[in-house]
């Protein structure tokens, strides 16, 4: 498997699981999405805010934009609007992969962190990263969600969306 298609492989796994995710999202009442669990960011609405938020500064990034602190309020945010604005992340990802196909991933990012600590990354780890650190917050929603009574048939693991899309 080559970086390319690698980097686009698990692009589409993430844009597969968090739909699974959202989509178990759909008739949870705001009470249910509010409610407090001593995990994740302390309620499933929080958790799955802190995913879009992290696309969204992970983005502003790899565009080259000034640093800004994290977005942490969900207050308000729907699951639809959730579902639309992780559809429009992950569309405007996908362009930016096909772009950075030409380089094979090797641009060099510069950025600041959180603490405004400066680093630089080759764009196909920052990638990647992104990846990994939204299969640790899907987990973490997966598990709101089933003390609501709602699991996923299958599961969201990587070989089960190989089974979806062999």
């Amino acid at each position: 498997m080559t970086t390319n298609s690698l980097v686009a492989e698990l692009n589409a796994y993430h844009r597969w699981a968090t739909e699974k995710v959202l989509k178990l999202c759909d008739g949870v009442s705001d009470e249910e999405l509010d409610r407090q669990r001593p995990m994740g960011f302390g309620s499933l609405r929080a958790t799955l805010f802190h995913l879009l938020a992290a696309e969204r500064l992970w983005m502003d990034r790899w565009r080259g934009k000034e640093w800004a602190p994290l977005e942490t309020d969900p207050a308000g945010i729907s699951v639809a609007g959730l579902r639309e604005a992780m559809l429009n992340a992950n569309a405007e990802r996908q362009a930016l992969i096909t772009e950075e196909e030409q380089t094979g991933f090797t641009r060099i990012v510069e950025y600041r962190n959180l603490q405004k600590v400066f680093f630089r990354h080759e764009i196909g780890d920052l990638l990647l990263h992104v990846e990994n650190h939204a299969i640790h917050h899907r987990a973490q929603a997966l598990n709101f969600l089933r003390h609501l009574g709602r699991t996923v048939a299958g599961g969201i693991d990587y070989l089960f969306y190989k089974i979806a899309f062999p």
